[in-house]
């Protein structure tokens, strides 16, 4: 797969954050489904990357630790067709790619937290620890975790936006129907 270089820092608003996402539909309800949880982790991943892989199970630990915490997590894969979810979290297989295609995912391990109202208030990585190429015992920098723990806090987050390190996504931009 082509990868995309790990953390770069974005201007927030290159990466969309402050940008609004429609209540798009998911598989049995809408995004507004989570809308009574402080914060919704979108987290993309899939069955193949294998970036994806290893970062399945820190999504798992961090869901667990933040789920009593009011934060609510999607996993949302746009490239497989049919996956079980090794996630307690809601998992969707976004067919079309339309869900992430409106957040502007470009990556498959791409990470997005929506407010209440559905703002992006952080996208990027999850954190330093893997990449093309390298993948150290532990992360230096855990941009998720301090990024939700600074939100809880009533805080814009240090870090708003990086890349993330997996493989590039070909999304086609949302359309809109007549």
């Amino acid at each position: 797969c082509a990868a995309s270089l790990l953390v770069n820092h974005h201007l927030p608003a290159e990466a969309g954050v402050g940008r609004f996402i429609p209540d798009l539909a998911l598989p049995g309800g809408k995004l507004r489904d989570f809308s009574s949880r402080k914060f919704l982790v979108i987290a993309l991943t899939n069955t193949t990357c294998p970036l994806c892989k290893k970062y399945t199970p820190t999504l798992a630990d961090l869901e667990k630790t933040y789920s009593p915490k009011g934060i609510a997590f999607l996993y949302l894969n746009p490239t497989d067709h049919a996956a079980a979810s090794p996630f307690a979290g809601k998992y969707v297989i976004d067919k079309q790619g339309e869900l992430a295609a409106a957040l502007g995912a470009t990556s498959t391990t791409d990470v997005f937290v929506l407010d209440s109202a559905r703002t992006i208030v952080y996208r990027g990585a999850v954190d330093d620890q893997y990449g093309i190429g390298y993948a150290p015992d532990a992360p230096k920098r855990k941009f998720l975790a301090r990024a939700l723990d600074q939100l809880l806090a009533g805080q814009t987050p240090e870090v708003q936006a990086t890349t993330a390190p997996g493989c590039a996504l070909d999304l086609a931009a949302p359309t809109t129907k007549s």
